[in-house]
């Protein structure tokens, strides 16, 4: 039987964040591969300011089929970083093919601490579990690796379903793919993408981890997530 009470999670920093960011991504891939190009993540940050889907989230990516199209879109944005800080136009282009797999390696990805005992009460209350967030192809491998798993049956990634938050499509492709059920909440980081995104299909929200004085329900850290569902 499907379950009626779903829960629905961003991932990046709601249950869980890559310790390092996409600059030093960038970063380590030049300290492998072009060590004398000596640089820092602070002077690539300004370089990836734009050109990621989520940059523009109203503007659908359905023609994008593969994992590996994704990335190539994204290409030229590193590229364009890499020779900012003094490749040349072949060495950036050779480099910017080396970032995702630097970006996904899974020594560089973490679970906060809250984030397996709270799922694990949430579930025994009899909420399912789905994470629904703006991100790379093989977020669904991150949350695996990261023993995550288990508690969530659905990972769907923008990147896979060519819907960005807070396009409302995004959030009705997840709805479908759950059985269409009744009761649903969204829990994020981020009060429009997130928050506001999923009012659009009348789901009530939480934010988590920062405040703000235009969503109902806010809250520090996800213990105090049950407690706010347990009083809705």
């Amino acid at each position: 039987m499907a379950a009626d009470r779903w829960l629905v999670w961003d991932f990046d920093g709601t249950l869980g964040r890559r310790t390092s960011g996409w600059s030093h991504a960038l970063l380590e891939v030049l300290q492998r591969h072009a060590p004398g190009l000596t640089t820092s993540a602070d002077q690539i940050r300004p370089h990836l300011l734009s050109g990621y889907p989520w940059h523009t989230p109203l503007v659908p990516h359905t023609y994008i089929a593969t994992a590996d199209q994704w990335w190539d879109m994204l290409a030229p944005v590193f590229a364009r970083a890499f020779m900012a800080v003094g490749a040349t136009a072949t060495q950036a282009a050779e480099l910017a093919r080396r970032v995702p797999a630097a970006y996904v390696e899974l020594r560089n990805w973490e679970l906060f601490a809250d984030v397996l005992p709270v799922l694990g009460q949430l579930r025994r209350e009899g909420w399912a579990h789905a994470i629904l967030s703006n991100h790379v192809p093989e977020l669904p491998n991150i949350v695996t690796g990261l023993d995550l798993g288990e508690h969530v049956p659905h990972v769907f990634s923008s990147a896979r379903i060519g819907y960005e938050k807070p396009c409302a499509a995004a959030f009705d492709h997840a709805w479908r793919a759950m059985g269409r059920p009744k009761t649903v909440w969204m829990i994020g980081d981020n009060p429009v993408g997130d928050i506001a995104g999923a009012a659009g299909m009348g789901w009530p929200g939480i934010l988590v981890r920062k405040t703000d004085p235009g969503v109902q329900y806010c809250c520090e850290d996800l213990w105090q997530v049950p407690a706010i569902l347990a009083r809705a």
